[in-house]
């Protein structure tokens, strides 16, 4: 057996892992941004993404290319006022090795 195929027997799935974040949030509401004032969870969203960026010393650039995304929509991220997807909350838990989970949920 190659090293890769050992590699890809450590990683979910990425559909089982949206499908699976997506039953997390099943009943939830997705926070709604209002005119200039950010609901707590996008505020309390940009307080972890940037947590996870200046630990490792990234630009909204390397966020992009980690994350599969594009600089546009990493700068809204960082900025804060972005909605997550259950898709988004996958890329971001594979990406700085945490679980969907604490992408979705409203606490530090």
């Amino acid at each position: 057996m190659s090293k890769d195929n050992d590699l890809r027997d450590l990683f979910l799935d990425d559909n089982l892992l949206i499908e699976l974040a997506k039953r997390e949030l099943k009943g939830r509401r997705p926070p709604v941004i209002e005119s200039e004032r950010l609901p707590v969870s996008a505020i309390q969203l940009k307080n972890k993404l940037m947590r996870e960026i200046e630990a490792r010393g990234w630009s909204a650039r390397d966020l992009a290319l980690q994350a599969g995304l594009t600089q546009t929509e990493a700068h809204a991220l960082i900025k804060g006022g972005q909605r997550i997807s259950p898709e988004l909350a996958v890329r971001l838990g594979r990406v700085f090795a945490t679980s969907s989970e604490y992408w979705l949920r409203e606490d530090d």
